[in-house]
């Protein structure tokens, strides 16, 4: 140390290694902080006359010491961190602030250090313990050149190493020396030469340079690296130092070509043309062929490769991957000119190769070869699915073996039980089907017969017996509909798929109403029938179709085993019951049923609720009546009761409850479509609130088309439709398309089930084209459950009639719906042909007429555009567009291109900036005299007096 009384040296007291200093560093005190290989000596800079210093090494303190004896190298960082490498001890951090130490000489200031040391259990820490040097990058982690453990790099906020090693593409594993240029690139010398790398690089981008590319040497020394203040760069070695500036050092980026060069099979060259197992395996050379075939026996192989870069050729790499074997990359230098693979099961492989050059430049595009490998014949599938039903059959030869013993053991237990229960479930069957059938001819003759009368005696009978004779056969119709109806929902109850669609509604005006129509019974039985109704409303959840149900069969089982001129009494009455449902009696309503005559026996009661149940031979009816009302009851979490007196008669009481939460909350959540409400069954009136059939309008100009299959329904509906509309037919969903598309009609009905495209289908293109999805589409079909209905209406349909139905509901739905669409020309007009409407239309004849009127603003001032240039816009024929804006306006194609550009010269009018004549050609008119003369048609006054004397713009 040179002083004022000159140079001055101090020996340290102890060992010679003492005395080898490995690393000095002044912090910015002017202390100094010698390292050694006996640990770290302190010479503050207030003692620097006394030459004492302050030592410390790992001995020094049980914990908090440093972790090994010689020091590497000192760094201090940005944050004012002390980092001290040592040789076998890894890495220490001063846990104290330098600058805060007490140097004053008074004690010796205490050093807590904290130290990072590697173990193998730890994959985020050091991987080796010997550092070499230290570095802090620009992102502030710390960087440990390390001897054979490569580049370590610490985060100081996690604690957390990552690690660059040869596996990453340093080409030596023990770092000597680390140092940044101005562009963030790290240039670091090794044991085998000199790499290149950017710092946040995980290791592709690094560049090795060896003596060939002009360094010293490979091997370099510890802590021998400077940076000069120019950006120099200065690296020591065994034969001297390298220096050069880092912006002079260039790469070679022309990127390197692979080849595929030979192909070997079992080590024999195989040449273009040569046979392999009886087959050629190369038609061209190896590098212009995409895929080989390989048997299995050809278990070993070989590939050729060359990389081709005459920029230090030798220094060339070659990295291949084998996809279906090999996840990774592996790189091999380029003198090693052969992969081979051996062993490999049956596939599909793809051998994938690129070039690197000695700049670590990559070939722009791998080279690819697909290799399949066949399989032997015991693994193909023909081979595994001998095997696999020759397994199969073995074990179900050994299954049924065994099983077979037991089953006929079994079998034999039940042979007679089942014997005796199939002749009773076959008489039950029979009996049931004989009962719908005589159920079913009675109404089928009381509408056959008086077909027949009326198709005789056309001339012969006058009005009021006409009306007689089809009241007649429309109240038998209903009657078969209804027992169809209620043997569809015993079905459906014994499925599990009956659901209920509540409302609250006035059940005693509900019952009152079904009543009335047992009126004609009690006058011509001559009965006394008695009911007891509650005049104030009380209010029930029930579904009204199931209910309906439930009393008809109640109140027809009365009507029919009534004694003659004997009373039926109905009532209805609040109470409070328990139910199988319910463990408490809760609030709700009792209906009861009671009529004179012979009562049931005691011993039958409980039996009267089975299906295909009969008191005694003679009784007519289904067998299913009371089983349904019982089950439809109980959907409704109420209970059926039945009391019997002999010759007096039998009393029948359901209850349902008043407020069922249960019951409203799965009205709530149900998707599925209630069924159609009750409808009179003996009512001599009319069923439905409909339009007679003279009062629908004959207008000839709109058209029907129906797609049905069936030749008579069509030829009926023909009968009927063609008095009101033109009428068009299709037998088929294909031919109805087609029709569709050609004259455009005001309305369409169309069957479900048909040959080719069904209902559904032909409704949803019908939506989904531009020519035809303003048409109104009615589904008329058989599949009336209410799932069916769902599919009708997500495909579109506007309207659904379920088959068998009244032909005036058909003519009220077409009326109906024709009427909607000329609310929506209606709407159009209001709206100036949407011009005024929203920026997004909802609808497809909303987004049609607002792009045709984009298309006609466009050309507005063009004289030659017509309704032929409109449809090569809309890739529609003439005819074709004209219906369809005639459909929605109302307006032929030309009216409304002409509507359109007098809209326009309003407009333009308004404004006051233009003459007539001016207005004329720019609203697209090229003739004034005929300009005026349709201005004067439209608005009812010429362009000059609307001008001039402010008309208002609008007929």
């Amino acid at each position: 140390v040179k002083t004022s009384q000159g140079w001055r040296y101090t020996q340290f007291p102890c060992q010679d290694e003492m005395a080898i200093i490995t690393s000095i560093f002044i912090d910015p005190n002017g202390n100094i902080w010698l390292g050694t290989y006996r640990g770290l000596f302190l010479w503050a800079a207030s003692r620097r006359d006394s030459l004492d210093l302050y030592h410390y090494n790992h001995e020094s303190r049980e914990s908090g010491a440093l972790s090994d004896f010689t020091i590497t190298d000192i760094l201090l960082d940005s944050k004012n961190r002390f980092w001290i490498g040592t040789q076998n001890g890894g890495l220490n951090l001063l846990q104290s602030r330098y600058d805060n130490l007490n140097l004053s000489g008074s004690t010796k200031p205490d050093l807590v250090f904290k130290s990072y040391i590697g173990e193998k259990s730890k994959p985020s820490g050091l991987n080796n313990n010997e550092i070499n040097c230290l570095l802090e990058y620009f992102d502030g982690t710390i960087w440990c050149g390390t001897q054979g453990g490569g580049i370590n790099i610490l985060d100081p906020d996690t604690d957390n190493f990552k690690h660059i090693t040869t596996e990453n593409g340093l080409e030596g594993h023990d770092v000597f020396g680390i140092l940044p240029d101005d562009r963030g690139r790290l240039w670091i010398s090794t044991n085998r030469g000199l790499s290149m790398m950017h710092g946040f690089s995980t290791g592709e981008d690094i560049i090795n340079f060896t003596p060939k590319d002009g360094i010293q040497g490979n091997v370099h020394m510890v802590n021998s690296y400077y940076k000069g203040d120019d950006g120099t760069m200065y690296f020591g070695g065994r034969r001297g130092f390298t220096f050069f500036h880092p912006d002079e050092i260039e790469q070679n980026l022309i990127p390197p070509r692979i080849h595929l060069t030979d192909l070997f099979i079992d080590n024999k060259l195989v040449e273009i043309g040569d046979s392999v197992n009886g087959k050629v395996m190369l038609r061209k050379s190896l590098n212009m062929t995409e895929s080989i075939t390989l048997s299995h026996k050809d278990y070993s192989f070989s590939i050729g490769l060359a990389a081709i870069h005459y920029d230090e050729p030798e220094e060339n790499k070659i990295m291949y991957r084998l996809d279906g074997l090999e996840n990774d990359w592996f790189v091999i230098p380029s003198s090693r000119q052969t992969i081979q693979y051996t062993n490999l099961s049956h596939g599909t492989y793809v051998f994938r190769a690129k070039a690197v050059s000695s700049d670590n430049i990559e070939s722009n595009a791998s080279k690819t070869l697909t290799i399949f490998i066949k399989p032997p014949w015991y693994k193909a599938w023909y081979g595994i699915t001998v095997f696999a039903i020759l397994g199969i059959t073995i074990l179900i030869g050994l299954g049924l073996l065994i099983r077979h013993r037991a089953i006929l053991q079994h079998n034999l237990q039940l042979q007679e039980l089942e014997k005796d229960n199939i002749e009773k479930v076959n008489e039950a069957k029979l009996k049931f089907f004989t009962d719908i059938s005589h159920e079913l001819k009675t109404p089928l003759s009381l509408i056959i017969a008086p077909l027949e009368d009326l198709a005789e005696s056309q001339s012969s009978f006058n009005e009021q017996y006409f009306r007689k004779q089809s009241n007649l056969i429309l109240r038998n119709a209903r009657l078969l509909k209804r027992l169809i109806d209620q043997i569809i929902t015993f079905r459906k109850m014994s499925s599990g798929k009956l659901t209920l669609h509540t409302e609250n509604r006035d059940i005693g005006q509900f019952m009152g109403e079904i009543i009335k129509n047992f009126e004609i019974y009690k006058n011509n039985k001559k009965l006394r029938l008695i009911h007891h109704i509650p005049d104030d409303p009380l209010m029930v959840w029930f579904d009204a179709n199931k209910l309906e149900k439930i009393l008809y069969n109640l109140f027809s089982n009365a009507f029919k085993h009534v004694s003659d001129k004997g009373l039926i009494m109905i009532s209805l009455e609040e109470g409070r019951r328990k139910t199988d449902y319910y463990n408490h009696a809760v609030e709700g309503v009792i209906i009861s049923v009671y009529n004179e005559g012979k009562g049931i026996p005691e011993d039958k009661i409980n039996r009267i609720f089975e299906r295909f149940y009969h008191l005694d031979n003679l009784s007519d009816g289904s067998g299913i009546g009371l089983a349904l009302t019982k089950s439809l009851v109980e959907l409704h979490k109420g209970s059926i009761e039945v009391e019997s007196v002999e010759n007096d008669g039998v009393t029948f009481s359901i209850f349902i409850p008043k407020n069922d939460s249960m019951v409203k909350e799965k009205q709530e959540s149900d998707q599925e479509m209630p069924e159609a409400g009750p409808y009179p069954y003996f009512d001599d009136g009319e069923s439905l609130k409909v339009e007679s059939l003279e009062s629908f309008t004959h207008d000839k100009g709109l058209k029907v088309l129906l797609i049905e299959d069936n030749l008579e329904l069509r030829d009926f509906l023909r009968t009927i439709l063609e008095r009101y509309y033109e009428f068009h037919e299709a037998e088929d969903g294909n031919a109805g398309l087609e029709l569709a598309g050609q004259i455009i009609p005001d309305l369409i009905i169309s069957d479900v089930i048909m040959p080719g495209k069904d209902g559904f289908e032909v409704c949803r293109e019908l939506k989904e084209n531009v020519r035809t999805c303003h048409i109104p589409v009615l589904l008329l079909t058989a599949k009336s459950a209410p799932e069916h209905m769902i599919d009708g209406y997500d495909s579109g349909a506007d309207a659904y009639v379920a088959k068998p139905f009244e032909i005036k509901v058909l003519l009220t739905q077409v009326s109906r719906l024709i009427k909607n669409r000329e609310l929506i020309r209606s709407k159009y007009r209001q709206q100036n042909f949407m011009i005024d409407i929203l920026p997004d239309p909802s609808s497809k004849d909303d987004r049609f007429l607002q792009r045709l009127n984009e298309e006609i603003y466009k050309n507005i001032s063009d004289p030659e555009f017509n309704v032929s240039k409109l449809s090569n816009i809309f890739n529609l024929s003439s005819t074709q567009i004209y219906r369809k804006i005639k459909a929605l306006t109302g307006c032929s194609s030309v009216e409304y291109i002409r509507i359109i550009k007098l809209n326009k010269a309003v407009e333009l009018l308004k404004t006051n900036k233009y003459s007539v004549k001016e207005v004329c050609y720019k609203s697209g008119f090229n003739d004034p005299s005929y300009f005026v003369r349709c201005f004067k048609e439209h608005f009812k006054a010429t362009p000059s007096e609307f001008k001039y004397l402010k008309l208002p713009s609008s007929n």
